[in-house]
């Protein structure tokens, strides 16, 4: 049975299927149903369908996963879930497989040399191949001393007495 709902303003479809299925478990469904992506924008109003997914189906989905995730890497310094998620399935719909594969959540900060799970198909493949033919990893997260660097300074952000002293 379909079912669909109208999307709220301010909703994105992370929040269309904890709405229609009551957690995250549905999102991918949505995404194949919808033939839409994970990053897709999605309007107020636009209405989003779905099958009615039951319990057993949800089962056997767990049951597959484990089947298809044989490889592990290590996470070098600097690396987030985005960062593996481009390397290893060519784009940052490959998240949704890293957090529930590993159990993390998406802004989780990554140890370096922690062994993250991850599956064989890429959904593009030819950014897959760009990285490894290179042989490089992105790495966009910043060390404790560049973070420290992009703090903003200036009288807008000072606080008196605390960071600006006035005698």
């Amino acid at each position: 049975m379909t079912k669909s709902i109208n999307i709220k303003a301010g909703e994105n479809l992370f929040d269309a299927a904890i709405r229609m299925y009551g957690d995250m478990s549905g999102l991918l469904h949505l995404v194949e149903f919808n033939n839409v992506g994970f990053t897709d924008e999605i309007r107020a109003g636009q209405v989003i369908s779905g099958d009615d997914i039951s319990f057993e189906k949800k089962t056997v989905n767990v049951i597959l996963l484990t089947e298809i995730i044989p490889n592990s890497i290590e996470v070098e310094a600097g690396q987030s879930l985005f960062d593996i998620a481009v390397q290893e399935y060519g784009s940052i719909e490959g998240l949704f497989h890293l957090t529930q594969d590993n159990n993390l959540s998406l802004t989780e900060e990554l140890e370096p040399a922690k062994s993250i799970s991850v599956r064989t198909e890429a959904s593009k493949q030819n950014v897959v191949d760009f990285f490894k033919g290179r042989n490089l990893k992105p790495a966009t997260g910043l060390t404790p001393t560049e973070n420290e660097q992009l703090k903003p300074e200036g009288i807008e952000y000072w606080a008196i007495e605390y960071d600006f002293v006035v005698s």
